[in-house]
């Protein structure tokens, strides 16, 4: 059974991308030191395939606040690059590692946009669905590398001194 995706569903979903824990100290408001977190979207591959489609993601990530205006993000994930839900002649299963450097715009309130950089390592594996899948045979089921540069944004949403709701997107580029 193939599900067709709209526009908008796209968007809700790639701007509200998941809710996040952030625990903060009792006696600073909005100022989380260390936080834990999750995120689900979706991600589209941009490359040499005529056609390429959306697929679900996930990633567990940590913050350790630096200040008022910067932290660092560890991140673990998975997720799936095809040709989209309803062709899926491909899929390729992607494993990554990150650290992002974000920026804070905003150092109070209940909004509090940032900016990301930042890198990470890549782990991939391309699977065909079916035989007229476009992409290498020989490369199948193959364990590859790669290293990205990612730049990206977002923002907090301050639910309580203890825990806000996180939307973010980023750009990754690697190097093949």
């Amino acid at each position: 059974m193939s599900k067709k995706i709209s526009a908008k569903g796209i968007a809700i979903t790639t701007f509200v991308l998941a809710a996040t824990a952030i625990f903060a100290q009792e006696d600073v408001e909005y100022r989380p030191t260390f936080g834990l977190g999750f995120n689900g979207g979706v991600q589209k591959i941009y490359c040499d395939v005529p056609h390429t489609g959306m697929a679900l993601t996930g990633e567990g990530f940590m913050r350790f606040m630096i200040s008022d205006r910067f932290h660092l993000q560890l991140g673990l994930g998975y997720g799936q690059l095809s040709d989209g839900f309803s062709q899926r002649t491909f899929h390729t299963n992607v494993f990554n590692a990150d650290l992002k450097g974000n920026i804070y715009l905003s150092k109070k309130g209940f909004f509090r946009p940032y900016g990301s950089f930042g890198f990470g390592g890549i782990n991939y594996t391309y699977n065909i669905d079916k035989s007229y899948a476009i992409g290498d045979p020989a490369v199948e089921g193959e364990a590859l590398w790669d290293v990205a540069f990612i730049v990206g944004g977002g923002a907090d949403l301050m639910m309580g001194k203890k825990w806000a709701v996180n939307a973010s997107v980023d750009y990754r580029h690697s190097l093949s």
